[in-house]
């Protein structure tokens, strides 16, 4: 698997706990919808070691569901990605809309 395979499986594989926060918001918050960009900066051993979001091109300005999508981030295990203690940095768009 290469790494941007295994980058863009493993946050598949996390939306559908994304996509339930967006909704606990969505319930709190009816006009939440659009895009956060998040930057992930993975170690190595495939561990997020940053995580932020990039405000060109974000649309969803809701503090609390930027915040559990930045948690969720940060759970995430990407698997080692390197032979080389190097890190791999990604700026990831998240699109919500229902």
């Amino acid at each position: 698997m290469t790494q941007t395979t295994n980058i863009l499986t493993t946050i598949d594989d996390n939306m559908v706990l994304i996509r339930d926060d967006f909704k606990k918001r969505k319930a709190v918050n009816p006009e939440i919808r659009g895009r956060v960009f998040a930057r992930i900066v993975i170690d190595h051993n495939g561990k997020v070691i940053e995580c932020s979001i990039t405000e060109k091109g974000t649309t969803i300005l809701d503090e609390s569901f930027r915040n559990m999508l930045l948690e969720r981030i940060r759970q995430c295990d990407f698997g080692p990605i390197h032979d080389v203690e190097d890190t791999t940095e990604i700026n990831f768009p998240f699109v919500l809309t229902s």
